[in-house]
């Protein structure tokens, strides 16, 4: 793989985590409906070359969201758009909804702004990484995480292959995949198998998520790998 098709690949990964990141943080929207008609092809097509259940289970339902999203139009297509929003604000929005925020999984007492809410707030301080909240999310947000390995994406596909910065930024994205996403995200899995709002969108997408981050993860370890065995 040349060094400019693995910029290429960085820049598609940047698009894809601020993607994921789009539909967890915010109701849904037409934009977030465009979004989803560009990125669920190339979502096939990850998961078609992947021996990974969650993304070709996940996918197969979002191809059959997209299916329904596009064969619908007026009043009918307004119809499937309210009652989409309406699942996002059961799940997420209401007093007894799903938990979103990682303090909730990991905290001993299931409690919100706890230390690995401070933990990622330190780290995106260090890399300079600024989100403006746009209500009371809490830093340790899944979609803020998704956020910030979108922006380690992007510095991937603009510093110089295999120098300093580089490597850093390797080694963060996969310690923060392993420690700040991967080690909770099924605990949102588990929360959502209990609504049925989310059996046709938000629970496929979040098992695809979890399939995806731990192919990306093997990805950027072999790269890493591939670097270390270059200078030995």
């Amino acid at each position: 793989m040349s060094e400019f098709e693995l910029t290429s690949i960085h820049a598609g990964r940047e698009i894809i985590y601020s993607s994921f990141a789009d539909i967890l943080l915010f109701q849904p929207t037409d934009k977030q409906y465009d979004i989803l008609k560009d990125i669920i092809p190339p979502l096939t097509e990850m998961s078609n070359s992947a021996d990974n259940i969650l993304m070709s289970e996940g996918v197969e339902y979002l191809n059959r969201f997209l299916s329904i999203l596009t064969s619908l139009t007026g009043d009918q297509l307004e119809d499937f758009k309210l009652n989409h929003l309406r699942k996002y604000t059961r799940l997420f929005c209401l007093n007894d909804d799903v938990p979103i925020a990682e303090s909730y999984y990991t905290s001993t007492d299931k409690l919100m702004m706890q230390d690995s809410r401070d933990q990622v707030l330190k780290i995106y301080k260090e890399n300079a990484f600024e989100y403006v909240l746009e209500s009371n999310e809490p830093e340790d947000h899944i979609g803020i995480e998704l956020l910030f390995l979108s922006y380690l994406s992007n510095k991937l596909s603009t510093d110089e292959f295999a120098s300093y910065e580089y490597i850093k930024t390797l080694e963060l994205h996969i310690e923060f995949l392993n420690i700040h996403v991967l080690s909770w995200i099924h605990g949102i899995i588990d929360k959502l198998k209990e609504f049925k709002e989310s059996n046709d969108f938000y629970l496929p997408i979040t098992k695809f998520i979890l399939g995806y981050a731990i192919e990306d993860r093997a990805f950027l370890e072999d790269i890493l790998k591939q670097i270390n065995d270059n200078k030995s």
